[in-house]
């Protein structure tokens, strides 16, 4: 609930089992810039849970959606991180152990802790109820691309609305629904492009499109590049290119 707080494209949800933390930055962005914001949140997640806890914890293991940087680089980070990191994942994710939730927190106040947590409650709810309608939006196209209905009157209909009162709500909220669509295809389809198991035509499901070639010429509008060179970059970044932070 607090990392909408920090920044509002950050998210993080816990596993039923509570040993899975994972992480999704979620911000529209230049190829390069969500990778590195996602790097570094999950730097500062776990330099954040060494300072709060005064010890050195590290994760059983890590998955990173991105591919592998630099060999010197990635051994420095995995050495850091105290943790085997696998790139190329589905999804950014942290595995604890069983009881990495009972480790205490020296210096707890428990009047403070519960001060905040009022303050973070009332600045959450001010957020959520000043864009309501893209949460909605986002939320129910995310579930909806990969079965075709991407227009604004299917996702209304989902909604309870017209396609009028929705494009006004959204209006208000100063975007639209094309933009919202663009984005959330941009998001997925860098994550998807990243997991070599998926070929081109499925990514294009995925994400709505009638032809792959629409989803190719879609890649490089947003990115540069076309999704086989990015593919194809990706492999050559791990033993030659730019220096990153994961």
């Amino acid at each position: 609930m607090v990392a909408p707080l920090v920044d509002e494209a950050l998210q993080f949800t816990l596993s039923p089992d509570d040993r899975e933390l994972k992480l999704y930055y979620s911000q529209p962005s230049p190829h390069g810039t969500r990778r590195f914001h996602t790097s570094f949140y999950v730097i500062l997640t776990i330099r954040l849970a060494r300072d709060i806890t005064g010890r050195h914890i590290c994760p059983e293991s890590v998955r990173i959606a991105y591919p592998p940087p630099l060999d010197h680089i990635r051994a420095k980070i995995t050495r850091w991180m105290g943790a085997p990191i696998q790139y190329g994942s589905a999804d950014n994710a942290f595995v604890f152990s069983e009881n990495w939730q009972d480790i205490p927190l020296p210096g707890y106040d428990s009047y403070l802790n519960e001060l905040l947590l009022k303050l973070a409650d009332t600045r959450y709810a001010d957020l959520r109820a000043a864009r309501p309608t893209i949460g909605a939006v986002r939320s129910v196209l995310a579930s909806l691309l990969r079965h075709g209905e991407t227009t604004a009157d299917e996702i209304a209909r989902h909604l309870g609305l017209s396609s009028r009162t929705l494009h006004r709500r959204l209006a208000n909220e100063r975007t639209t629904f094309a933009k919202i669509r663009e984005d959330i295809r941009r998001e997925l389809a860098e994550r998807y492009v990243a997991r070599e198991e998926l070929s081109i035509g499925e990514i294009a499901h995925l994400l709505g499109f009638q032809e792959a070639s629409a989803f190719t010429h879609a890649h490089k509008r947003w990115f540069g590049v076309t999704p086989r060179e990015a593919r194809a970059r990706a492999r050559a970044s791990r033993s030659v290119g730019p220096v990153t932070l994961l």
